[in-house]
């Protein structure tokens, strides 16, 4: 038990130590790329983080087939959406199916 403790808490340290270096690296080649003005500007995230700001910096999508299917919305927009976009699809392979000769 207590050699399991060891073996985790020096994993985590090495993460730590890891993720720090990764870092420092990373704010290196921002300085490099952007200059040392520009990138005091910017705010360095991680990606959850990245991913949850730009939800907050994109408009929310229109009400269409994407939205019923990405973002799960039933409203009336967009299931006549779905149904539009299901019924395509059904021509588009009896379309097929009656083009291609049979074997």
């Amino acid at each position: 038990m207590v050699q399991n403790l060891e073996i985790r808490s020096t994993r985590a340290m090495y993460l730590r130590e890891y993720i720090k270096a990764h870092r420092r690296r990373r704010r290196a080649q921002l300085i490099e790329m952007l200059g040392v003005a520009e990138a005091l500007k910017t705010q360095l995230l991680c990606p959850p983080c990245h991913c949850e700001k730009g939800v907050e910096d994109r408009p929310e999508p229109a009400h269409s087939y994407y939205r019923y299917w990405y973002y799960g919305c039933r409203c009336a927009v967009c299931r006549a959406a779905n149904a539009a976009k299901s019924a395509r699809l059904r021509e588009q392979k009896a379309w097929r199916l009656r083009s291609s000769p049979h074997t």
